[in-house]
């Protein structure tokens, strides 16, 4: 298979931080100062001056370290489970408006004096929407999805296997810790009543990785609801999801957290602020026959991303924007960090006023 790589300044480590000259793509990393190495580090996309890039801070907020810089749009970085490398969805080969997303990976830590390289991993046709990758526990396998459907390959990018074929968009795919199902997002059963914001619902699923739907298996339906429930993901332990849902408040998306099953569903996040939407009507009427007001519109939590020990969810979200009356006037979104387990107050990670999704966190 082809490698598409990428050329670097070199990079310096002083003190356990990275000094960095600036190139058209930057790599940057360290492998942690001697007595630390069993630091917590979460990853994260945001967009700033223009242009998505990668990141990576310390669990705490602080240490912040840009992976990427350049004129592409780099989304959704994962850790490898033993941290040594990050894979990412970018346009940088099509290039920006090419609507060509694949798959790459970051070394993080290279051999001495060899210079750090992006390398393309998957190779789909043009117009692909490749990305969402999430590894394996072993580190054997990526599971992403493509185009509407779900796949996995092995880390090296060999070996594409679909996972699932059903009419609708497949997303989001999270494995399960004993590596044996994983969790996705689709809009393939949409239902009346639904949020009209949203030209699909979307409902959590569940398959195994086995016996995949591509292959003739099944998949296991885990929620039902008329508003769209996205984003889920798989505790470290594996008996509970996170998963984000408007369900409590229509077009105000927070944070839950549900039994593997599906039972059990818990809210963790409440930042409704009453931000009315001028371009929607003021009601809608739900399956039951009752009105509901858009009124009940927040901030948008999104992106759940467990702590390596499964006591805390990092999430983003828009409290805290400027608003004018009822009608927010911002839209950058900031990285918070809650209990997994009770509604209770987050703590923000980040502060500047630009967009921020977090995808991995790891403890190496």
């Amino acid at each position: 298979m082809q490698q598409q790589m990428f050329s670097f300044r070199r990079c310096y480590l002083i003190f356990g931080v990275i000094a960095c000259v600036m190139a058209s793509v930057q790599v940057c990393y360290s492998q942690p100062p001697s007595g630390q190495e069993h630091q917590e580090h979460i990853a994260f996309d945001a967009y700033r001056n223009g242009q998505w890039d990668i990141y990576v801070m310390n669990a705490d907020g602080s240490g912040e370290v840009r992976l990427t810089n350049d004129k592409d749009q780099d989304f959704g970085p994962v850790f490898s489970p033993d941290g040594r490398k990050i894979v990412y969805s970018s346009d940088r080969t099509g290039g920006i408006g090419s609507g060509l997303y694949e798959l790459y990976e970051i070394d993080l830590y290279p051999s001495e004096g060899i210079e750090p390289v992006i390398k393309r991993l998957t190779y789909t046709s043009r117009g692909a929407y490749t990305g969402e990758p999430c590894f394996s526990p072993d580190g054997r396998r990526i599971a992403y999805f493509c185009n509407g459907d779900i796949y996995m390959m092995e880390a090296d990018g060999t070996n594409p296997v679909q996972l699932t074929n059903a009419p609708g968009k497949d997303s989001s795919p999270s494995w399960s810790p004993d590596g044996r199902h994983v969790v996705f997002c689709t809009d393939r059963n949409d239902e009346p009543g639904f949020d009209p914001r949203y030209s699909d619902n979307i409902e959590i699923y569940v398959l195994d990785v086995e016996h995949p739907e591509a292959a003739g298996g099944t998949v296991k339906r885990l929620t039902n609801h008329p508003t769209p429930d996205s984003r889920p993901r798989f505790s470290p332990d594996g008996t509970r999801i996170a998963f984000v849902s408007c369900r409590d408040g229509i077009l105000n998306s927070e944070i839950y957290v549900m039994n593997a099953d599906g039972s059990n569903v818990q809210r963790l996040t409440s930042n409704a602020l009453g931000n009315a939407l001028d371009s929607f009507p003021p009601q809608w009427e739900d399956p039951s026959g009752t009105f509901r007001n858009y009124t009940e519109y927040g901030p948008h939590e999104s992106s759940p991303v467990w702590s390596p020990d499964g006591k805390r969810i990092v999430f983003s979200s828009q409290l805290g924007c400027a608003r004018n009356g009822s009608v927010q006037t911002e839209f950058h979104s900031q990285i918070y960090v809650t209990s997994a387990d009770t509604l209770s107050a987050p703590t923000q990670l980040t502060f500047t006023e630009y967009l921020h999704h977090p995808s991995s966190w790891i403890r190496n």
